[in-house]
Parts: C-alpha cells; structure tokens; sequence
C-alpha cells in the first residue's frame, strides 16, 4: 500500500506531461470570400505541418461544424463571424477571427503555446488544470473513455477510507458476535446497498440544487473549490496526525459507536437497513471531500449522463465494503481487516488529500 500512492503520483505526473497536444480549429462557410483567402494563404498547412499540431476544418453550413463553433462560442464569448480559428493549447483556448488576422498572427500564437507548455514554470499548474478539464468538462459525451477513466480514479481514492472502513469492521465484529457468518454477510450487503441508495440520493439532491445556481456557476465553483481545498488540507493534517498515532478531525464521532453496536445486536432487517442510511449521512463530512467536487463538475452534464456517473461512482465507492464483508465472510478475522485499517489509514488520507487539493486548485481557477 504503501508503494501505491507514490507510484500513482508518478503515473498522474506522466500524464500531464504527456498532454502536449496542440489542435487548431477553422470555421468557415460555404461562398465565404475571406475563407477562401484564408485557404489560399497555405498558414493552416503550414502549422499543421509542426510537431504536436493537429488542424481540423468545419464549414458552419455542416451540423457537426455548426454544433461545436456555437458551443466554443459561447464558451470563449467572440463574435461569431468567419472565418475564426480557435486554438486549444493543452486545455486553453484563444480564438482569432478574420482572414489576415489568422493569416499573419497563427504562428505566433503557435509558438506562446509551444513556449507554454515547455515552460517549467508554469507548466504543471497548467497541466494540471487541463488534465481535469479533460476528465470533468462538458466533454462527457465527446471522450467518454477518459471521464469514465477519471470517474473511476477518483471514486477509488474516495473509497479506500479510513472513515468508511472502520465502521463496517465495528459492524461486522458486533454481528459475528451475535450471529452467524451467513448472517453477517448478508447483511454485511444489506448495509452496503443501503449506503450506496443514501450516497447517491444526497448526490443526486445536489446535483438538482446546484443545477438551479447555474446562473451564478462561476461563484459556485469558486465556494467548492475554496470548501474542498481547506478539507484537503484537513485530511493532509490528519495524514501527518496518523502516522504519529494521533486521531483524525475527519472521523465519525466516537458518540455514534454505541449506537451501531446497539442495532448491530438488534438483528433485524430493518436495523441494518438504518445503520446504512444514518453512518452514511455522518460519514459525508468525512468522504464528502471528494464526492462534493464530483457532484459539482457534474452540474452541467445532461440529467441521464449525471445519473449514470452518479451510479458508477456510488458502485464504485461501496465495493470495498463488500469485499471486506465477503473476507469476512470466507473467514478472515474482522480484527486483521481493522489492523489493516489502522496501519494504512495515514496512506489512504494523504491520497484522499492530494486529491482533493488538485480538483479545488482547478476549481477555485474556473471560479475566478
């Protein structure tokens, strides 16, 4: 476990190095004399002859082309004539309208990207804010190999808690106790279903109350982003607390354990089923640090395609759970699981936090 985190750190920073693509973008029109001029010129040749440099042409008189100029326009706010040219540097755009403009600015705008994105200085925060954009922007439908690649990357990080662990393991303990093995697995699932049912219903109830603050999107992302990134640095604080054997300020309160020992011991369906509901609500201000920024770069996504990463990262967050119940349930000591826990906790919550503060630092930068 301990080797993980580092090597995924290096892998994360493999690949926003390796995001140096360049793709320019023309529009034109049918019967568009400056268009013409702008083909004849040979620039958009040229620079597509560079390295790194992809050029892609769409006539407005085309759906395909028509679509994606009207959503590049209001996302960069020009003016919509043609012949424009939008440039896309490593998740930054610039746009150029006007034949000779585009004809004798291209190249240099060119070269800044290429200066950019070989610039130390500033290239990892760039990189970093394009990777998410990536990963989260309005591109769901466009590359949903990479969103569900991210999705899956970040739902892991949030499942792998400390927090979320340690109360099915105190769980499990009070129900071996009172029970059968059989019994503990089933409603070792039980639990974990009804986890998954509340997780993605407070999503989901986010997801539809951020929608209606779409107006003001921008002071939206700047709050979560500024809320996430003081939780990440919590749970970096908690990191450095647990490796010296002190308790985390993201916990579930001591207060509720006897509690669930108390419905444990119970043994009924109807226990299991709001120990579920009620250690998933307390367990949000400690695993909500992720799930927060998620539910938020989501807000602009089409209600099916919301709903459908609500539910892989919702599957994706309780199967840990289950396969520490089935552990159990094969015969592994609740104890060694929770050993396990402790000994690795500090890992899982300097994970959580890196995390964390990279989606906050590109959400507080979209915010501003």
């Amino acid at each position: 476990m301990k080797k993980l985190f580092p090597l995924l750190a290096i892998l994360f920073l493999a690949t926003l190095v390796a995001a140096t693509e360049i793709n320019v973008y023309e529009f034109g029109q049918l019967g568009c004399y400056y268009c013409e001029q702008l083909d004849d010129s040979g620039i958009l040749e040229e620079v597509a002859q560079i390295e790194n440099v992809t050029v892609t042409k769409y006539l407005l008189n085309d759906q395909e082309g028509s679509t994606f100029f009207y959503q590049l326009k209001d996302q960069l706010g020009f003016s919509g004539g043609t012949p424009t040219v939008v440039i896309e540097c490593d998740g930054n755009y610039n746009y150029i309208t006007g034949s000779t403009p585009i004809i004798e600015n291209l190249e240099s705008y060119i070269e800044n990207c290429q200066e950019q994105i070989n610039n130390p200085s500033v290239n990892f925060f760039t990189k970093t804010k394009a990777y998410f954009s990536d990963l989260f922007n309005n591109n769901f439908e466009d590359k949903p190999i990479v969103a569900l690649i991210g999705l899956i990357i970040v739902a892991l990080v949030d499942a792998i808690n400390p927090c979320a662990f340690g109360v099915l393991i105190f769980l499990m303990i009070a129900l071996l106790h009172t029970g059968s093995r059989k019994r503990a697995l089933r409603y070792g699932i039980i639990y974990s279903i009804f986890v998954f049912i509340t997780y993605f219903l407070a999503g989901f109830a986010l997801f539809k109350v951020l929608q209606q603050l779409s107006g003001i999107r921008s002071l939206v992302y700047l709050i979560v982003g500024l809320i996430v990134l003081i939780l990440g640095l919590i749970e970096f604080h908690d990191y450095l607390q647990a490796r010296k054997g002190n308790e985390a300020l993201l916990r579930i309160s001591k207060k509720l354990k006897p509690f669930i020992e108390k419905k444990a011991k119970e043994g009924t369906l109807f226990a299991i089923m709001l120990l579920g509901i009620i250690v998933a609500l307390f367990e949000l201000p400690c695993t909500g640090g992720v799930y927060l920024p998620i539910i938020t770069l989501l807000q602009t996504q089409p209600m099916g395609i919301a709903l459908l990463y609500l539910t892989i990262y919702n599957i994706i967050f309780i199967l840990p759970l289950l396969v520490i119940t089935f552990l159990i349930y094969k015969g592994m000591s609740p104890k060694i699981i929770q050993q396990w826990n402790s000994d690795e906790k500090a890992w899982m919550r300097l994970a959580a936090s890196i995390v964390m503060v990279l989606i906050a630092i590109w959400l507080i930068s979209i915010g501003i």
